[in-house]
């Protein structure tokens, strides 16, 4: 059930940012994020466009852990890559998966 962000308490506002930025950062689109943290993708629009209670600022920084955390995964994949394989390989098998 989603709860209009007019009727909410700027604690409870701030949360409901939060959960949607946690899966943000997971996931690094915002309609997944949005979907699986049940807040309409238009309220997240409106929150980036008003830059609600720092918005703005709290989403760079979920985009950029999101960022480091493919950087991460791929480092894994590149550091176990056999002899005779290549980034390009990798990038297609994964791409696959």
């Amino acid at each position: 059930m989603r709860i209009r962000d007019d009727y909410l308490s700027d604690d409870e506002l701030y949360a409901k940012q939060e959960r949607f930025l946690l899966f943000f950062g997971l996931l690094g689109s915002s309609r997944p994020a949005a979907d699986k943290s049940h807040v309409d993708i238009r309220t997240v629009q409106k929150w980036k466009v008003k830059d609600t209670l720092g918005f703005k600022a709290r989403y760079q920084e979920a985009a950029e852990e999101y960022g480091d955390l493919l950087e991460g995964v791929l480092h894994d994949h590149i550091m176990g890559l056999k002899p005779g394989q290549d980034i390009l390989g990798l990038i297609f098998r994964l791409k696959a998966d």
